[in-house]
């Protein structure tokens, strides 16, 4: 009969971890939207977008979207694909190049993306609403760019490419 019990309590130890586990799993999405309709918010707001204004933004928010989500997963299958070399004894030097190389396009393609985004955001904006929305990009980007002590990375010595 003890051996029933024990059974019976690790089966419902599993249920509940189980549970516990889907429920983190599965409301992870219902966030992640949450801030996505949050930030799209933000900016429509911030910048006072108005009618077809709005359903550009909102068009080509989604393409965005879809094309960093595409990008990304290239992204996540080059990256399985060299770790999974990881328990094998020999790994060449060419092959962890080419792999590493593959994802270094793949991400500039993604900041090329993000890039492009923002510019056909700003092309969105009408007078000065383009000067709001310099001021709130910069912002991001300055926020981005600070430490914990609050200095940002060019106060460092770190500097920004040359201009061509």
């Amino acid at each position: 009969m003890k051996k029933n019990t024990i059974l019976y309590l690790l089966i419902i130890i599993l249920i509940i971890a189980n549970g516990f586990f889907l429920y983190n799993y599965l409301g992870h999405d219902d966030k992640k939207r949450d801030r996505q309709k949050d930030r799209t918010s933000f900016i429509i707001k911030k910048l006072g977008f108005e009618g077809e204004q709005i359903d550009s933004f909102k068009n080509f928010k989604d393409l965005h979207r879809e094309r960093m989500r595409l990008i990304s997963d290239d992204i996540k299958v080059l990256k399985d694909s060299l770790f999974d070399k990881l328990p094998e004894d020999e790994v060449s030097e060419y092959y962890i190049d080419s792999i590493t190389s593959l994802i270094a396009e793949k991400e500039k393609a993604k900041d090329k993306e993000v890039f492009a985004y923002f510019k056909r955001v700003r092309d969105l904006c009408q007078g000065d609403q383009k000067e709001k929305f310099d001021k709130i990009l910069k912002d991001a980007l300055n926020k981005g760019n600070r430490n914990r002590s609050g200095k940002s990375k060019r106060d460092k010595g770190h500097r920004p490419p040359p201009k061509d």
